[in-house]
C-alpha cells in the first residue's frame, strides 16, 4: 500500500515483511530515485531529487496501537534527514 501522508511524505506498507527485508527494499527504493537524476534546481543538498526514508517494523500482536509504527518510522525519516538526507534510517 502506498499513500501520501502529509506535504512531501508518503507511507509504504508492506505485509509479511521483517526489518531486514524492509530495509533492503527501502534502500532498492532510494536508490532507483537518485538513479534517475532527476534536477531539483531549489536543492540545496543535492543537483538531484533523492529520498530520505525511515523504516519502522511492528509485530502483528502489536496492530492494536499503529501510531506507534507512524510515529517510529517518522522518528527514523528524521534521523536519515539529520545526517545528511538520501539515505534509509530504522528504529
Amino acid at each position: 500500500l502506498v499513500a501520501r501522508y502529509g506535504g512531501e511524505e508518503f507511507v509504504l506498507l508492506f505485509a509479511d515483511t521483517d526489518a531486514e527485508s524492509a530495509l533492503h527494499l527501502a534502500e532498492a527504493i532510494r536508490v532507483h530515485i537518485e538513479a534517475l537524476q532527476l534536477p531539483h534546481p531549489r536543492s540545496g543538498t543535492s543537483p538531484w531529487i533523492t529520498v530520505s526514508i525511515g523504516v519502522a517494523t511492528i509485530h502483528p500482536h502489536q496492530l492494536d496501537d499503529r501510531k506507534v509504527l507512524f510515529v517510529a518510522a517518522d522518528r527514523a525519516l528524521y534521523v536519515a534527514k539529520e545526517e545528511g538526507r538520501n539515505q534509509v534510517r530504522a528504529t
